[in-house]
């Protein structure tokens, strides 16, 4: 299979990467690094699914490139949940008063797809690269604290900070699950889509806002499209996390980042994910299973939807994403000892059962974690009474008058963690958020805020007066001000958006590169082209769908190829033993000739 990119074309994609701020974002420089990226993301995973040296990771730690990986991943999760839904607000807005161009509604929903998506290609490329060597990056507690955010996400099933588009339609869609995607086309992102609405604009006499107008009925509805594609994207994100987790913790980590992963309580959002509170949120099965309308059950192997055999063979096959759940609970297990409370004692003893003997056939490193679930739940209750951790939150209840049953989620039965966190401001969010209120400033005033100002020393009168009364501490002003800079900043996005051109969107797109190089990244059938499974366990160099197809391309003259190769490979093989062979009786012959000196005679 022909490598994507060339080592000498990676290397300089990996030399060009740099980060941005959160207000460059969607800028065509900003466009050109993603589209790298997603260059660079196709490449990590070619080189996994085919066992090639992985020369992607080697390049990002020679060129100190994670550290702008993990800030761009930041950038983007705070573009998200601030910018985005400031955005979609402005903008219905906006439509209510004067209604969106029916023309420019493609373009914004692809605009803002690419930014959405954009999260999705670097978390891919972090989980591509992270199990084989951890990356070389300053602040990894940053990227710890997005994946709890996404795991957090997934226990609880809300995957858009969206507002309700306000009819009845987009109420019942929103209620669907982000596992049955809704829409005919993938509006925002769909290539027909523009492709057709391009022919259309040039091949009809009509006036452009008519043909965009005839290709609205075929779609969903512009809002609904940002909610769902926002929805799908959370979700995705949230399953690739799960075997990011896994890649880091697989390695030994610095302390800090044990501290961190102990803080958050990972093991704990993890183990939550087997529970059956959480299997109630998704219809009685797992967040990465779904039910279809004819009651056959599928799984999410990372790829796509596969389907059981029979439904009660959820109970005993391990599928990936249940195997990236365990094989947390493993590596964390084993490299960051923890003590746990009551409530998540509770948690560990529910999931006990789903360890059967058919689980660990085929995981057997799950028969030595089940004797540890069980000793830990024997052990646990005297084990929090003497911990330091029972000891600071009693004293924490005490002084603050908290009850004994208090949790800090909105749920209980989901979040319990017992411990009251302390969740400082991470490194990057800060830097981008500082460099934003220099933006912020430059874009209201006209003037730069003054050297080594803060969010405090920093604020105006203008500022503090239209906070109103309601602010009455430091922190609540902080966050008016950061809100009042999302804001603007979704403001000029809407005015930016409102000058958008098809040929803008199809000069920046990165679809057009999924759409040439899918069928390098993931092997296909040889016979019918469909993505494959499975390869010649022979040769292993041919793959197929399944048997059928195996037994198809067999007769019509794999057989003679796979017989030549296999010869060719046992004459290598014997070559190899014959060499080995001839080595050792010359080394024979060298130690039989020579002389102990303490032999010789004086």
């Amino acid at each position: 299979m022909a490598e994507i990119l060339l080592y000498q074309e990676a290397e300089e994609f990996v030399r060009c990467l740099q980060s941005f701020d959160i207000h460059n974002v969607g800028s065509k420089q900003w466009h050109a690094q993603h589209t790298r990226l997603v260059k660079l993301n196709m490449q990590a995973h070619q080189n996994l699914m085919f066992s090639r040296e992985d020369h992607i990771t080697d390049l990002m730690n020679t060129y100190k490139k994670w550290d702008v990986i993990i800030c761009d991943l930041i950038c983007i999760h705070l573009f998200k949940v601030h910018v985005f839904p400031a955005i979609v607000a402005n903008l219905k807005k906006r439509h209510s008063e004067d209604p969106i161009r029916p023309d420019l509604e493609p373009c914004m929903a692809h605009f803002l797809y690419d930014i959405l998506f954009h999260e999705v290609v670097l978390a891919e490329l972090i989980s591509s690269t992270c199990l084989d060597k951890l990356p070389e990056a300053e602040h990894l507690d940053d990227l710890v604290d997005w994946c709890v955010y996404h795991i957090t996400n997934l226990i609880s099933k809300k995957f858009t900070r969206l507002p309700c588009a306000g009819n009845g339609i987009t109420e019942k869609k929103l209620k669907l699950d982000p596992r049955f995607p809704t829409s005919e086309l993938d509006a925002a992102v769909s290539q027909k889509l523009r492709d057709r609405l391009g022919q259309r604009v040039k091949e009809s006499d009509n006036d452009p806002f008519e043909v965009a107008r005839h290709l609205e009925n075929s779609v969903l509805g512009f809002f609904d499209q940002l909610i769902e594609n926002d929805i799908s994207i959370n979700y995705n994100i949230s399953l690739t996390v799960l075997s990011l987790l896994r890649g880091l913790l697989f390695h030994k980590l610095p302390i800090s980042l044990q501290s961190k992963i102990k803080a958050t309580r990972i093991p704990v959002l993890a183990a939550q994910l087997l529970t059956k509170n959480v299997s109630a949120l998704y219809g009685d099965v797992a967040p990465w299973q779904r039910v279809l309308d004819n009651k056959a059950l599928e799984y999410w192997d990372g790829t796509s939807w596969c389907k059981y055999a029979t439904n009660e063979e959820s109970n005993y096959k391990l599928t990936v994403m249940e195997a990236q759940v365990w094989l947390i609970l493993l590596e964390a297990r084993a490299n960051i000892p923890d003590q746990f409370t009551q409530h998540e004692l509770s948690v560990f003893e529910s999931i006990k059962g789903r360890l059967n003997e058919t689980l660990i056939n085929q995981l057997p490193e799950l028969k030595e974690y089940r004797l540890y679930l069980e000793q830990l739940i024997i052990q646990g209750a005297q084990q929090e009474a003497n911990s330091a951790l029972a000891r600071q939150q009693q004293k924490i209840r005490d002084q603050y008058g908290l009850a004994d049953n208090f949790t800090l989620a909105s749920d209980a039965q989901l979040y319990s963690p017992g411990a009251i966190l302390v969740q400082t401001t991470n490194y990057y969010e800060s830097e981008l958020t500082l460099k934003l209120r220099y933006w912020y400033h430059m874009h209201t005033s006209g003037e730069a805020p003054k050297a080594g100002s803060t969010f405090i020393t920093d604020v105006t009168d203008k500022e503090a007066e239209s906070a109103g009364p309601s602010v009455t501490s430091f922190e609540a002003l902080s966050q008016f001000i950061k809100q009042s800079m999302y804001d603007a900043l979704a403001e000029e996005y809407v005015r930016l958006m409102g000058a958008l051109r098809i040929e803008d969107i199809a000069d920046t797109s990165s679809t057009g590169v999924y759409l040439d190089h899918y069928s390098s990244i993931f092997p296909v059938c040889i016979n019918c082209g469909v993505l494959a499974r499975n390869r010649c366990s022979r040769c292993h160099n041919v793959w197929y769908c399944g048997r059928k197809c195996q037994k198809i391309d067999w007769v019509a003259g794999h057989s003679k190829v796979c017989k030549r190769q296999d010869a060719q490979q046992v004459d290598m093989i014997i070559r190899k033993k014959e060499k080995k062979e001839s080595i050792g009786e010359q080394t024979e012959r060298v130690e039989e000739e020579q002389i102990n000196p303490f032999d010789q005679p004086d």
